[in-house]
């Protein structure tokens, strides 16, 4: 009798496990929607273009110049008339033409109102980045260069950045930054018996003039010229 007993638990415990099995398997009602793709894309850019012509005689008509030769579609005397000629061979006291200007040269189709910035970095005869006020003091007259007042000093150590105040449409320019470079009566000639040689680079930035505005702008600029040297 307990052999039986035994069995039929057995069975019990089969069937149990036969059935768990069945309900495991077995298929709910189930329901998916489709998929909903949101692409985000743009044609939009940003493209700028920044120009001497009082130094080197490149206009924004013409293609892209890095400042180190002259425009050579000018004449001899246009030439000569140019800062890069003048400071290849300066004297004390000599006041030589250097305009910088940026252009946002976008088009209507793809381009943005930008709000551009120049940064300007001095360096000394010994190639080393110095702050505009020991520049001014080593080669520059008293009264030292003259900045446009639409210009915005925004950083100034070591090199300075100076923000435009007017947002740039597609295909409108700034005015100079400034327009020469009035050299000191007081350099002098050095032991090895020549003037010393000293250079100021300018390289512009720029951002969508959109969404950005106030003293976030400035610090936007900053961080994008520091994040671009």
């Amino acid at each position: 009798m307990k052999k039986k007993k035994r069995v039929a638990c057995m069975i019990v415990v089969m069937l149990l496990g036969m059935t768990s099995g069945v309900i495991g398997t077995r298929a709910y009602l189930q329901a998916q929607t489709e998929t909903k793709t949101n692409a985000f894309t743009s044609n939009q850019n940003i493209s700028i273009q920044l120009r001497e012509p009082a130094w080197d005689g490149f206009t924004f008509d013409d293609a892209a110049s890095d400042g180190t030769k002259v425009n050579d579609s000018l004449d001899v005397d246009e030439q000569k008339k140019l800062g890069l000629v003048q400071a290849a061979a300066y004297v004390p006291g000599q006041v030589i033409p250097k305009n910088p200007k940026i252009k946002n040269d976008g088009t209507k189709e793809s381009g943005v109102s930008a709000r551009v910035a120049l940064k300007v970095q001095y360096y000394d005869e010994n190639h080393h980045e110095i702050t505009y006020e020991k520049f001014k003091a080593a080669y520059l007259n008293e009264n030292g260069i003259t900045f446009d007042e639409k210009w915005k000093r925004i950083n100034n150590s070591p090199y300075e950045v100076y923000l435009y105040e007017d947002v740039l449409g597609t295909g409108e320019s700034t005015d100079a930054l400034f327009s020469e470079i009035p050299l000191s009566g007081r350099i002098t000639v050095g032991e090895n018996g020549k003037l010393p040689g000293f250079q100021i680079r300018v390289t512009a930035y720029a951002v969508q003039a959109e969404y950005t505005d106030g003293t976030e702008l400035e610090e936007i600029m900053n961080q994008f010229v520091s994040k671009n040297e």
